[in-house]
C-alpha cells in the first residue's frame, strides 16, 4: 500500500489505465485479505495477484490510446507478471489467466508530423529526457513544479540527495 501511494506521489500527473491503477487495485485487495484475522500470506498474495489481472484488464477502457491499439497498459501487464509469481511461489499453483485478449497483432505506425522536434504522436512530446540529479530535498518540490508545465510522464524519485528525474518534454532544452 505504501508503494502504491508512493507511485502515486511520485508522477507528476498521475493517469489511471496505467500500472498504478493496476498497483492500487492489488494493494487494495491485499490489504482487505490481510484484514481478515489469521488470514495466510498465499491468500494476501492471492487477492492481490487477481486484483491486479482484473485492473490490467480494464486499462482500455480507461486510456483511449490503448483501446485504439488494442492493447493492455504494459507497466500494468509487468506488475501482474511479478504478483503471479509471487503467487505460484506461495501458493505452489499458477494464478487464472487474464480472462479476455490482453493484446493484438495490430502494430500502431506511429504518427509522423511536420513538426521539426519528429513527435511521434500528434499530440504527444517527442523527447524522454532521463537524468541523475544531486540535490537537497527541500528543492525537489521547485523542480517538479519547474518541469510539468514542459511536457508529461513527469517523476523525480529519490532520496538523500539523490534523485532521478524522467520526463517527456517537446523542447529538451527547456
Amino acid at each position: 500500500h505504501r508503494a502504491t501511494e508512493a507511485s502515486y506521489a511520485a508522477v507528476g500527473t498521475p493517469v489511471e489505465g496505467t500500472m498504478l491503477t493496476v498497483l492500487r487495485a492489488a494493494s487494495d485487495a491485499a490489504l482487505l485479505a490481510a484484514g481478515v484475522a489469521g488470514a495466510p500470506a498465499r491468500e494476501v498474495f492471492a487477492a492481490a495477484a487477481s486484483a491486479a489481472r482484473e485492473a490490467l484488464r480494464h486499462t482500455p477502457e480507461q486510456l483511449r490510446m490503448l483501446a485504439e491499439a488494442g492493447v493492455v497498459d504494459a507497466g500494468g501487464r509487468g506488475i501482474t507478471v511479478i504478483l503471479d509469481a509471487a503467487e505460484t511461489v506461495v501458493t505452489g499453483r499458477r494464478p487464472s489467466p487474464v480472462k479476455g485478449p490482453i493484446g493484438t497483432h495490430h502494430i500502431p505506425i506511429p504518427a509522423r508530423t511536420d513538426h521539426l522536434q519528429g513527435d511521434l504522436t500528434p499530440d504527444g512530446p517527442a523527447y524522454e529526457v532521463m537524468y541523475l540529479l544531486d540535490a537537497d530535498e527541500e528543492r525537489i518540490p521547485l523542480l517538479r513544479a519547474a518541469l510539468r508545465p514542459l511536457g508529461d510522464s513527469l517523476v523525480v524519485v529519490g532520496g538523500e540527495g539523490l534523485w532521478n528525474v524522467h520526463v517527456h518534454v517537446d523542447d529538451v532544452g527547456a
